[in-house]
């Protein structure tokens, strides 16, 4: 079903595209990509070792080529806490549940089926569903899908994840986008 948040006491300091009333419970704030840093002058950019017209310089940690660049939602020249936004109308709760169970019953042998299915919900990638190696049980990918798909010189023009790190802390390292 849907919901909406009709009025929540939220502080005057929450920008408006990142409060809660007026949109569906438990919608999160993300970022919003728009590809990879590909060259040298970008990452520059994003470091703030130069300035470069359209390019944000990244405060959520160093930038190498192949991670993520993420829109400047408010303009401010700065990729921060504040570029996070709402996606779509959807929360992380579906809307939509359904099943459909079929069976049959004869001499002895039994056959069952069942189909399952939830629509209109936000799925978000982030810490182990972003580390294949960490944990076999809680991955929904493979760890062959996740280097297969990832940035490099040679797969950026078809890439779709970040370069693989193993640096704590790195933002591509189980974040959330």
């Amino acid at each position: 079903a849907r919901n909406k948040v009709v009025e929540m006491d939220e502080p005057t300091s929450i920008p408006e595209h990142q409060k809660q009333t007026g949109r569906p419970f438990g919608a999160p704030n993300l970022y919003l990509d728009a590809g990879f840093y590909e060259t040298d002058q970008e990452v520059k950019a994003a470091n703030g070792l130069i300035v470069v017209d359209g390019i944000a310089r990244n405060t959520l940690g160093q930038v190498r080529k192949g991670d993520l660049k993420y829109v400047d939602w408010n303009k401010d020249g700065k990729i921060d806490d504040l570029d996070r936004v709402s996606y779509g109308n959807y929360s992380l709760v579906p809307e939509i549940t359904g099943s459909i169970s079929l069976g049959a019953s004869f001499k002895g042998f039994d056959f069952s089926l069942l189909f399952q299915g939830v629509t209109h919900a936000l799925i978000t990638y982030g810490g182990e569903s972003l580390q294949p190696f960490v944990s076999q049980y809680t991955s929904p990918m493979s760890a062959q899908t996740y280097i297969r798909g990832r940035w490099t010189e040679e797969t950026k023009d078809k890439a779709t994840y970040p370069a693989l790190t193993v640096i704590p802390g790195h933002y591509n390292y189980g974040g959330v986008y």
